[in-house]
């Protein structure tokens, strides 16, 4: 059953962008309260710019966000973790044709090959900024906790989606209230 999560008298419908990736997600969220209304965007970087317009009060996607596309005092939420891969350009690549490209990282090997196919040529490094010096030119994977502004995502796809796996959920919003969105948050954590 939908609650009304109560946000202090504002009775208003509360507009959630998000993502592709994130859909099936943003669905749950919107089960859960009876005030959400659900708006899907081509991307994430079109739900951050919706947000900065004060088009939509949530944004719901599926990578962090640089600090070029959101305001100073927007507040961010991560909601999982894992990792990604980074290059030298932004760019999409089959998710197949990662066992022809060397990937380079810092991560524990047993992490690595639970994300790359086992016959895709993994090299470690003792520090994260050994993979990056010298794979950042193929593709280097690290954790999402260690991205920053100045990487590059490598965007691995499948069937014309991107692939779940090399994404990570990620609330952002301006103007709500914080313990409205913690209870929502908590509430679709439980889940």
């Amino acid at each position: 059953m939908k609650k009304s999560y109560n946000r202090k008298g504002d009775e208003k419908r509360i507009r959630l962008g998000f993502c592709p990736t994130m859909e099936k997600y943003a669905q749950q969220i919107g089960i859960l309260d009876e005030n959400i209304g659900l708006f899907l965007f081509g991307s994430a970087a079109g739900a951050l710019k919706a947000l900065n317009y004060d088009d939509i009060d949530i944004v719901f996607i599926g990578r962090i966000a640089k600090k070029n596309e959101i305001r100073a005092n927007t507040k961010e939420i991560r909601l999982g973790e894992g990792c990604t891969l980074i290059s030298d350009q932004k760019r999409l690549i089959d998710y197949q044709n990662l066992g022809n490209m060397n990937i380079h990282t810092a991560l524990y090997e047993k992490e690595a090959k639970n994300i790359i196919s086992d016959n895709a040529n993994i090299i470690y490094y003792k520090t994260l900024q050994e993979a990056i010096d010298n794979g950042i030119h193929e593709a280097v994977l690290i954790n999402w906790n260690d991205y920053k502004d100045e990487y590059e995502l490598l965007i691995p796809t499948e069937n014309g989606e991107k692939v779940e796996l090399f994404r990570t959920p990620v609330l952002y919003f301006n103007n709500l209230d914080e313990n409205y969105i913690h209870n929502l948050v908590k509430d679709f954590m439980i889940k």
